[in-house]
């Protein structure tokens, strides 16, 4: 089904079930995004090992020697 033909049959409805359709639209809508929300989490410990931290971390850079 079409958008087109979508709002063609939301618009033949009467006002009280027009209201009905909304509410039901704005659940699964809400529906959807909650559920979306939990998909893009991220895990815990799913970058383990994808981030590397040198035993020289902690050295001064050559670059700022003269200011030290």
């Amino acid at each position: 089904m079409d958008a087109v033909s979508f709002y063609n049959k939301f618009e033949s409805l009467p006002s009280n079930l027009k209201k009905e359709a909304m509410e039901y639209l704005e659940k699964l809508f809400s529906k959807s995004t909650i559920e979306t929300n939990k998909e893009n989490k991220p895990k815990f410990g799913s970058l383990k090992g994808k981030i590397v931290i040198h035993d020289d971390f902690d050295e001064p850079l050559e670059d700022f020697k003269e200011y030290m």
